[in-house]
């Protein structure tokens, strides 16, 4: 396990040295039309049909926590920064601008997607602790920062024992709690402190055709999810080979949904 995760440490910098060479030899961009603009918590780059997130604003940086939405002003959002990268092979030929993001107050981030980014996109966030994503990063190598996954999504990555340090399963999950066309169960993702309370409350999901009725302990929606009150489950220990290790445990809560 040891030599596995050296392993990681060492194909993760290589990439990432990759990726400063592709970042200091970059090529000019090409002329294309956008508009950079104020939207929120972000300073925006809008395209034809999506847009890419350039900065924080100073509403954005006063946040403890930082929700990267998919969508701004109804277009999608395609990355952190300005990316032009048409992977590995022609890496090199690529272009890369950082986002300026600069907070000393956000703690958390909160990805709705999986869009684009980088390990340096929030290196001016001193006290960031965890970034939440919902899919694997399409670039996921940084070392930077704790990033938490579904907790199925974190077993398809670790399943072949080989995976990058900094990576854990969340352990707090909030579910759809219906049959959805594009078969997405999962609608948020948090991690707090095994006792603790929820500090953050995810914006309500939306259905058509229904209306939503808070969060609930049990897919038949019996018990409500009391977020001033109610707690996560304490911490678990347990002895194996490595030591003394945390026992993961997952609170799931279910939407419940009313025909409007």
């Amino acid at each position: 396990m040891l030599y596995k995760r050296r392993l990681a440490f060492l194909f993760a910098g290589a990439i990432i040295t990759v990726s400063c060479v592709c970042f200091a030899a970059c090529v000019k961009k090409d002329s294309v039309d956008y508009v950079d603009r104020e939207a929120g918590d972000f300073i925006v780059r809008f395209y034809d049909d999506y847009c890419e997130i350039m900065g924080t604003t100073a509403q954005g940086n006063k946040n403890r926590f930082l929700v990267i939405p998919s969508y701004i002003d109804g277009i999608k959002v395609k990355s952190l920064g300005y990316v032009s990268l048409g992977g590995a092979i022609d890496m090199i030929a690529g272009e890369l601008t950082f986002p300026d993001i600069k907070s000393q107050s956000v703690e958390k981030v909160y990805l709705e997607s999986g869009i684009e980014m980088y390990p340096f996109s929030f290196q001016s966030c001193p006290n960031l602790e965890k970034i939440m994503s919902p899919q694997v990063l399409p670039y996921d190598y940084s070392i930077s920062y704790d990033i938490y996954y579904p907790a199925n999504v974190y077993e398809s990555i670790t399943a072949d024992g080989f995976y990058f340090v900094n990576r854990f399963p969340a352990n707090i999950s909030y579910y759809y709690n219906y049959e959805r066309a594009d078969g997405a169960r999962y609608y948020w993702i948090d991690d707090c402190d095994y006792g603790s309370k929820i500090e953050f409350i995810p914006p309500e999901p939306v259905r058509e055709g229904y209306t939503f009725g808070g969060w609930y302990k049990e897919p038949g929606c019996l018990n409500e999810w009391d977020f001033e009150t109610d707690v996560l489950p304490e911490e678990r220990t347990q002895i194996n080979g490595d030591g003394k290790k945390i026992v993961y445990q997952e609170t799931k809560l279910y939407a419940k949904w009313t025909s409007s």
